[in-house]
């Protein structure tokens, strides 16, 4: 391609040289780093040398009146397809294995064989095909029930004997005549819908659905010739195929391989399960949390493990311990010593500690001479003093402020009543009472706070902080009372405004001293212990410890498979069918067998010709489950792991063009696929609506530009 119109017939030379000035400057022996940035063009002028260039390399050639591409295009001319192009005849009169022709007179012996490409068709011939579109109506057609019931034989032979079942009266004389069984062939695409049999059933009624996907596909020779041709495909590169699948299949072999020995060993598991474990629930709950103890750390019950309800309950872990489980042991010597009876004996023993009625140790008890710092509290408190009045005064300190209250109300009354000498003397004898009071509360609260502050409760780290400072504090390591001077004794510290040293280093030991003692008493503290249900802790421990689900669960969690196999395999647990998945567009080995296969008729679309072709999606449709067919049963035949229901196939057209590195690669590729899963096609949908593309909308075949 050149950007510049070349003149027919002429002489041309053409030099490479560089694009950048760096280049440019580098190649005729100057300094490139006088060029303005690596990408400068070398085109142009206020530059060193503008004209002059280095040429790489160079070469001559001449043009010519033809040939080009301008040439090429201006020969293509626009026209309508014929009407042949995409359908062949195909002769339907005797088509084999006894089976009757189609002796329509209207279709002459003929069907109309599609391609994976067709032409459009005007109005007029849509009319003069039908005939040919609609030649099984009225639906079933007689060659059909007799193809259905040749089809069925296979599945027959299962149930009846060759000469029995050859006397169907669908088949034709020259079948009911031979008493041999017969090859049949296939049903096309009969594992992905879980169908044996079409048209009929066994006892001979209507089959559901007999006019869906499946039926015209193995019904209608034209579409039984589509699938075929993707039988032959499969044959013709059967290894290639193989040699694919193997390398896809990974480590599903060894997958299957331990699967298979844990199938050997649910089995033997469940065989004991069902022996051994499940009848210790006629005898105990408690033998059950006996004999589970060593996997209780594993075992889930609401949410937290067996053995943490346990170790938070009155039933320690030390009851269901080997130690005491040998101890216990039926034929024991402990057994045999022990005075049990029916109401009390080993296989309840974790019920009553639950219960409480049998402990391991009576609860702890301090003696009740053991001094504490409580009855020092208690000995220290006001004498003489009704307990009542204490406790009243500690819960409510404000009291003794009431009495000056009274004082101030009192001298108010009578300072605007106008009272006399005697009633102020009398008021005076009163305040002097109540002052008193005042005085002596605030005395009781100040020796029943000072009490308390030697209990346990008492000496807290607040405690401290609530000291008031004082600058003169001094600890005297010791006292001697005999050497004490009794006129100069020593005084106790007085208020002041701050702490001097030895006030503070004091107060910081003694606050942590109260810190030490309360954190002993929080875990001094016995925390309370719930009996847990022994009944639900049994059964919850059984159903966790079934080997139907533990040995499952824990094989696949344990081997590695991709997930559309583990998808496949769900919640039964069985042998992973390897499912090997192949983006190869499948329109070129159809290609490569014959262009007419893949669109009969292509010679009459003349040369130079521009044109277009619509796609025919049962056709396509009706070759890949032949494909898909075909190769399920080499899979099977070379001992692959499979099921027969993969869809291994489900590219037809090429698409590689249109994946886009910024997408999802998994999610585009899906999207780009010509068929979804034979599996999922709905068993009542036809042929030609399983385009993958189109799913959600409006089901329609695509325009494809001839050239």
């Amino acid at each position: 391609m050149c950007p510049r119109k070349l003149a027919p017939n002429e002489r041309y030379h053409a030099f490479l040289i560089p694009t950048f000035e760096t280049g440019r400057l580098a190649g005729l022996g100057m300094n490139p780093d006088d060029a303005p940035h690596a990408t400068f063009s070398a085109w142009g002028e206020n530059r060193p040398a503008p004209a002059q260039f280095p040429v790489y390399y160079r070469w001559f050639f001449r043009t010519g009146s033809q040939g080009d591409f301008e040439y090429l295009v201006r020969l293509l001319e626009p026209k309508p397809a014929d009407s042949r192009v995409g359908r062949r005849d195909i002769d339907v009169q005797n088509p084999g294995s006894n089976i009757s022709g189609i002796q329509n007179p209207e279709l002459e012996g003929v069907l109309k064989l599609g391609g994976a490409l067709l032409a459009p068709l005007s109005q007029e011939a849509e009319q003069e095909i039908a005939k040919w579109e609609n030649w099984d109506q009225p639906y079933p057609h007689v060659f059909q029930q007799e193809l259905a019931a040749f089809l069925n034989l296979a599945d027959d032979y299962a149930r009846l004997a060759a000469e029995t079942a050859n006397q169907h009266p669908d088949l034709p004389a020259e079948i009911q005549a031979d008493p041999d069984p017969l090859i049949t062939p296939p049903i096309y695409g009969r594992w992905h819908a879980l169908r044996n049999r079409v048209l009929k059933e066994a006892d001979g009624s209507n089959a559901p659905n007999n006019a869906n996907w499946l039926h015209e596909l193995n019904l209608d020779p034209r579409w039984r010739s589509a699938a075929g041709f993707g039988t032959d495909v499969i044959i013709a590169n059967q290894e290639e195929y193989m040699d694919a699948a193997w390398d896809q299949v990974g480590e599903v072999l060894e997958a299957n391989r331990q699967i298979r020995l844990a199938q050997l060993a649910r089995m033997a598991a469940v065989s004991w399960y069902q022996k051994q474990v499940l009848p210790l629930q006629q005898i105990s709950h408690d033998k059950i949390l006996f004999m589970t103890a060593p996997v209780q750390k594993r075992v889930i019950s609401q949410g937290i493990t067996v053995f943490h309800r346990i170790k938070q309950s009155p039933v320690t872990p030390a009851l269901s311990s080997a130690p005491l489980r040998r101890m216990l042991r039926p034929n024991g010597r402990l057994q045999k010593l022990s005075s049990f009876d029916e109401r009390i004996h080993a296989n309840n023993l974790i019920t009553r500690v639950n219960d409480g009625v049998v402990t391991a140790a009576p609860p702890h008890v301090i003696p009740a001479t053991l001094p504490s710092l409580d009855d020092l509290s208690q000995d220290v408190q006001p004498r003489d003093v009704p307990s009542w009045l204490l406790d009243l005064l500690k819960r409510y300190p404000f009291i003794p402020y009431l009495f000056l209250v009274l004082i101030f109300l009192l001298v108010i009354v009578l300072a605007i009543s106008g009272a006399g000498a005697g009633a102020w003397a009398a008021a005076a004898l009163a305040g002097a009472g109540l002052l008193w009071l005042y005085r002596t509360a605030r005395r009781l609260i100040t020796l029943s706070d000072q009490a308390d502050s030697v209990s346990e409760n008492g000496q807290t780290p607040a405690a401290v902080d609530a000291m008031p400072p004082s600058s003169d504090f001094v600890l005297t390591p010791e006292l001697n009372v005999l050497t004490l001077d009794p006129a100069n004794p020593p005084q106790p510290a007085t208020p002041g405004a701050t702490d001097n040293a030895q006030s503070s280093r004091f107060k910081t030991a003694l606050k942590d001293s109260y810190t030490l003692l309360q954190n002993g008493l929080q875990v001094g503290v016995i925390p309370p212990v719930i009996p847990v249900n022994v009944a639900q802790l049994a059964t919850d421990t059984l159903v966790r410890l079934n080997p139907a689900v533990t040995i499952p669960k824990w094989t696949l969690d344990k081997i590695l498979l991709p997930a559309h196999i583990l998808n496949l395999i769900g919640e039964k647990f069985v042998e992973a069918m390897a499912y090997p998945e192949f983006d190869i567009p499948m329109y070129k080995p159809l290609i490569d067998k014959s262009t007419e296969l893949f669109v009969p008729n292509l010679n009459f679309i003349g040369q130079n010709t521009i044109t277009l072709l619509k796609t025919n999606q049962p056709f396509i449709e009706s070759y890949m489950v032949g494909l898909n067919h075909e190769f399920a049963r080499e899979l099977l035949w070379r001992e692959y792991p499979t099921d027969q229901r993969g869809s291994y196939f489900r590219q037809f057209w090429d698409v590689s063009g249109f994946l886009s590195p910024t997408e999802d690669s998994e999610q585009r590729r899906e999207e780009l696929k010509d068929i979804p899963p034979i599996h999922r096609w709905s068993r009542f949908s036809r042929l030609g609506e399983h385009d993958h593309r189109e799913q959600g909308l409006e089901n329609e075949e695509e325009l494809v530009l001839v050239i």
